[in-house]
């Protein structure tokens, strides 16, 4: 065999190695895609009526691991969370309960390191500030705060001082958690809040959820890929 024929052979034995990794590439990325993501992407379902308006019970959400570093799912979780990126105020965040990692919650992130939070008759305070909100045309619909009654319920729009805004609703059947105590979120920590602003857990519960560590973010939300009750909108993220 002649030097140029060799060099050929490499050549071709090269190009056959690269087709194959990407190839194998694209399998991997389809896998995640389809099957809810091993490494990249989740798909969760929602089953409480916390993040009304803007999720609704029965949608799929498709929740990106790599938002804020790989460590959730396996291999990454045998080796610790890496490539790691800081949360964004507003994010709606799947996350860990720190008192019991099986269970798994979503809400949105409000809070951050070393602020400190307090509700007062509704209005959510940042280090002292009042978050802006402004009331919106009533929520007509299933009531959050009960069981498959149909209600006329409060609805605010809220915008938190990085611009993020969305949609809040205030049941009138229960004012549980509507004025609390203060807050300081600890260093490595954040403060999540449920869209549906009384009678539903989250950080303002220090013993049932409190203060979620980094460690314990699972991933952002994304998109509803699919929901049972509602259309799928790409708008209600």
């Amino acid at each position: 065999m002649s030097v140029s024929t060799q060099a050929k052979g490499r050549s071709g034995n090269a190009l056959t190695a690269i087709i194959v990794a990407l190839a194998a590439l694209i399998i991997v990325a389809l896998a995640a895609l389809v099957g809810g993501g091993v490494f990249l992407l989740h798909r969760f379902n929602v089953a409480s009526r916390s993040m009304m308006p803007t999720l609704a019970v029965g949608d799929y959400v498709l929740v990106s691991t790599f938002a804020h570093g790989h460590g959730y799912s396996l291999p990454f979780a045998l080796f610790g969370r890496f490539l790691s990126a800081d949360p964004r105020r507003g994010d709606i965040v799947a996350y860990r309960v720190p008192q019991n990692h099986s269970v798994t919650y979503m809400h949105r992130l409000v809070g951050l390191p070393g602020e400190r939070l307090q509700i007062i008759d509704g209005v959510l305070t940042i280090d002292g500030h009042a978050v802006q909100r402004e009331p919106i045309a009533d929520y007509v619909g299933e009531d959050p705060c009960s069981f498959g009654a149909e209600a006329r319920v409060k609805r605010w729009r809220e915008t938190l001082p990085n611009g993020v805004s969305y949609e809040t609703l205030e049941c009138e059947s229960s004012r549980t958690y509507d004025t609390t105590p203060s807050y300081l979120v600890p260093a490595g920590h954040f403060f999540m809040m449920a869209d549906t602003r009384r009678n539903v857990v989250d950080s303002r519960v220090l013993a049932q959820i409190g203060y979620v560590p980094f460690d314990g973010l699972v991933g952002r939300a994304e998109a509803i890929v699919h929901s049972k009750s509602k259309a799928v909108t790409w708008t209600r993220l």
